[in-house]
Order: C-alpha cells, then sequence, then structure tokens
C-alpha cells in the first residue's frame, strides 16, 4: 500500500480551497473579459527560489510575455466556453499539482490570475482570496493549442547525438544492452514535489517499491528497445521533468534507471555516467499498464491511465 505521505500529498495540494462549486461572480468575469493587458507567465513548481515573483504560491522562471489582442481573445472565450465545468466542493484528483503556466488579467485596479496545471488537466480562477477551481479534460487539445505555444521557445539541439536523423535510436550501446540483458527489476512511485524524503532516486522521493515479476520484466524490455521508442527528435520540452515512476533494470551487477514524468511524457533515462531524454508519448498507455500491473490498487495510475 502507498505511504500515508502519498495521501496527505494529493489531498492536501488537490482539495479545494475557497470556493464551493458556483460559477465565478459577476466582477471576476467582467475583469477576464474586458482585461486591458493579460500577462503571461512561466512558473517552476519545483523552485524554492523566494527571490522570484510568485503567482498563487508557485515561484515563476522570470519569463513573461504579453499576450496579443487574438491571443487573449482566444483564451478568454476558452475560459467562457469551459464555466461549466467549475469543480465541486471536495472533488479533487488523484495527481501531484505542478503549475507551469500563469495569466494576469488586468483591468485598472483590478487583476484576476488563471493558474493552469496541465499535469492534472486543471486551473485555478483567483481573485483576491476567492478561488474558482476548473477542470480541462474534454478541453485539453484545445487548451493546449493556445497556451502552450506562449512559452519560451527551446529548441536545443544535444551536442552529444546532434549529429542523428530523426530516426535514429538514441540508446547508447551499453543502456540496450543491460535492457536487453535484464534479469530482474524494481519499480519506484515517486513523488517529485516532496522536499523532505530520506529515501529517495536520483532526487525524487520514493513513495513505495516493489520488484517486478519476470513476465512483466519481458514486457517492459520490449517496450524499451521497440525501435519506435528513444527516437532523436532535437527537441527540449520547456517543460520541468516531474518524474512519477522509475524502473531499475539489473544485469550483471549493472543498472539503468528509466524515469517517466507522465504529465509531460518525457523519460530519462540514465546509466552510470551516461544519460539521455527522450519523449515517451509512444510508450506512455504501456508503461502505465505495466505500472497497473504491479500496482493494481494505485489510484494516481489509475487516473493517469484514463486520461
Amino acid at each position: 500500500m502507498r505511504k500515508l505521505l502519498l495521501m496527505a500529498i494529493l489531498f492536501g495540494t488537490l482539495s479545494c480551497s475557497g470556493q464551493d462549486g458556483t460559477l465565478p461572480d459577476k466582477k471576476t468575469m467582467s475583469v477576464i473579459k474586458k482585461a486591458e493587458k493579460v500577462v503571461y507567465y512561466a512558473l517552476n513548481p519545483m523552485s524554492n527560489d523566494t527571490t522570484k515573483i510568485q503567482i498563487d504560491g508557485v515561484p515563476t522562471t522570470g519569463y513573461s510575455k504579453e499576450f496579443v489582442s487574438a491571443g487573449k481573445d482566444s483564451l478568454t472565450l476558452l475560459i467562457i466556453e469551459n464555466i461549466k465545468n467549475v469543480r465541486k466542493s471536495g472533488k479533487g484528483k488523484f495527481c501531484p499539482s505542478a503549475p507551469q503556466d500563469a495569466f494576469l488579467f488586468i483591468k485598472g485596479k483590478d487583476t484576476v490570475k488563471i493558474v493552469v496545471d496541465f499535469n492534472c488537466a486543471s486551473y485555478n480562477i483567483i481573485n483576491d482570496t476567492t478561488i474558482y477551481e476548473y477542470d480541462f479534460d474534454k478541453f485539453y487539445d484545445k487548451v493546449s493549442k493556445i497556451i502552450k505555444p506562449m512559452r519560451k521557445n527551446e529548441t536545443l539541439l544535444s551536442n552529444s547525438i546532434s549529429n542523428k536523423d530523426s530516426t535514429s535510436n538514441i540508446l547508447t550501446d551499453k543502456m540496450k544492452r543491460i535492457i536487453s540483458e535484464t534479469d530482474s527489476a524494481i519499480c519506484f512511485l515517486l513523488d517529485p514535489l516532496e522536499k523532505n524524503c530520506k529515501d529517495t532516486l536520483n532526487g525524487f522521493c520514493i513513495l513505495e517499491q516493489s520488484n517486478i515479476k519476470t513476465k512483466l520484466i519481458d514486457s517492459l524490455k520490449n517496450i524499451l528497445l521497440d525501435k519506435q521508442n528513444f527516437v532523436y527528435s532535437g527537441i527540449v520540452k520547456n517543460c520541468t521533468f516531474l518524474c512519477d515512476i522509475s524502473f531499475r533494470l539489473f544485469s550483471k551487477g549493472e543498472y539503468a534507471d528509466v524515469m517517466f514524468a507522465l504529465y509531460c511524457d518525457d523519460c530519462v533515462v540514465i546509466c552510470g555516467d551516461e544519460h539521455i531524454k527522450a519523449d515517451s508519448g509512444n510508450m506512455r498507455k504501456k508503461i502505465l499498464e505495466i505500472a497497473k500491473n504491479i500496482y493494481p490498487k494505485d489510484r494516481y495510475i489509475r487516473y493517469m491511465l484514463n486520461q
């Protein structure tokens, strides 16, 4: 059973905060609809930097950008279209909150904040001390198309593999060997936001760990060695790596860690002094199915599998 810490984190971060399932009041909606300026701020949920401006308790990265008219209108329309999906009191989600985007709607002396969390497909509308919590599961793609282009454009090439084309597999020979010859493995459930933890894996708090049965090890090896996965894209996503699930694969005294951040579909493989990062969208469902087999009662895994 997952440690009590997990439940405390989930209910502590995801419980409703000052709203009772009602729609935003007229003044709040007036500021959103008639805002004279809308400013985007990038957030870093992993940061403890108290020198940075904070929005809803989350430090900004220092990157901000004012919305142009068309973008502001699109965002405002989306909020209006999603107005009925306000979260009812006490109805949280089993996912660690990790907001990375925020918007300030400014009208005269009034400011309304909207803090967006793609990990939980939710956002908060904040007017002073009043908070309205919304889900956007049904509008996820539309929200992504409007908000994610606002993020700072980072198209950095990995120097170690910059000469490869888009079909090249970026796993190193050592990684492939250890994965293919794996004789035992452990699956870890991690909390990427817990800072005070005695048991950690590559800096992330371990909530639970379990040995993996041979049949599932074979399935995991097949997924990781599939030629459609770990292909070179040349693009580094502008999202914080918040690892939820990790697999440690052992082979003849060596091991490789394969780590997944489910909310942004990133995977990091660490093997000794070798390190690669890749998109894991193609593996997502199969990896979650393996995790569900190992932890069949885990609510977070079941929630992510149904996304």
